[in-house]
């Protein structure tokens, strides 16, 4: 009788321990069933739905982007604002009517992010029937192509001697897909006197005496600078070749009218390792250069290192051939 009631409750047991691990089994297969279907749910989104997503774009291609890829910053970048600076910088973009098509182009970019943050933003592009509303563009009457950039720089530079050479101390022309470091760029500029002829930028040692600035990564000009560019090159077709033409390679013509006022290029190299802050390609291909990369032999002063880290200092002011997404 004693062995019956033993074995019988053995059996109780048994079962009761079976009845646990097959409710533990369910709710285990329960609990993986969700989370495998939020991983599946997760990976529908991210992966892209076919392998042409995954091809490079072409610079040009970078303007014709739709609404579906907004980039992350948005306007709660334009909420983030530098601490009040002394330094009052005017900055003219030059740019074309394509930039302004979709809400995520070149201008709109750099509209939320760094130009945000110059005391005065100008986009300098041709005439259009783009809608351009939020903007302050200046309108070149010169045909759009590559070579108009000439003209709009010297249409940018006369434009802000004329209206704000007495609100600015510095002036700064860039390209649209150019990235500017603004906390870095004003303590840059926080070393130098703006009524003293300077001239910042990456300095190129060819074709003119003194080099000239990449107009790639952006160039800054004093506000005394800017005035000499105005007032003494730009009327002057013996000091300044191209001041009546309105197409020609834009940094090369701006370095050799400065040259011929006066205005000689003004390091802006780091302080702390003596390396260059203004770059003319994006960071990636400045730390995969090598000898055999161009840039390498139109600096004026090569880097110690074109491998990894030593490419740039660690107090980078600009880049180029920087995209909307990056």
């Amino acid at each position: 009788m004693l062995q019956m009631i033993t074995v019988q409750r053995w059996l109780v047991s048994a079962l009761a321990i079976s009845i646990i691990f097959f409710w533990l089994g369910l709710l285990h297969r329960e609990s993986y069933k969700s989370v495998l279907t939020s991983y599946r749910s997760i990976c529908s989104v991210l992966t892209p739905s076919s392998t042409e997503e995954l091809e490079y774009r072409t610079e040009e291609e970078d303007y014709d982007l739709d609404n579906s890829n907004k980039y992350a910053l948005g306007s709660e970048f334009m909420k983030f604002k530098a601490k009040k600076s002394p330094i009052r910088l005017l900055c003219l973009v030059i740019t074309q009517p394509k930039a302004f098509n979709t809400t995520f182009g070149r201008v709109r970019a750099i509209n939320d992010t760094w130009g945000s943050r110059c005391t005065f933003l100008y986009f300098v592009s041709s005439e259009s029937t783009v809608v351009e509303t939020g903007y302050h563009v200046l309108h070149n009457p010169v045909k759009e192509n590559y070579g108009s950039i000439w003209s709009k720089t010297k249409l940018g530079f006369k434009f802000a001697f004329k209206n704000h050479i007495q609100q600015v101390d510095w002036v700064m022309k860039t390209d649209d897909d150019t990235y500017v470091i603004m906390e870095n760029l004003h303590e840059m500029l926080s070393r130098h006197d703006p009524d003293k002829p300077a001239y910042f930028g990456s300095h190129l040692n060819f074709h003119v005496k003194q080099g000239y600035m990449s107009g790639g990564s952006g160039y800054i000009l004093s506000r005394k600078a800017v005035e000499l560019l105005v007032t003494s090159a730009f009327p002057n077709q013996t000091l300044c070749r191209g001041a009546d033409k309105d197409s020609g390679f834009e940094d090369l013509e701006l370095g050799i009218c400065l040259q011929n006022v006066g205005v000689k290029p003004t390091s802006s190299r780091d302080l702390k390792r003596d390396e260059e802050t203004f770059f003319p390609m994006n960071f990636w291909k400045m730390m995969t250069a090598n000898n055999k990369s161009w840039i390498t032999g139109v600096l004026a002063k090569k880097p110690k290192e074109f491998q990894g880290f030593e490419c740039c200092s660690e107090h980078a002011i600009s880049f180029h051939y920087i995209n909307p997404e990056k």
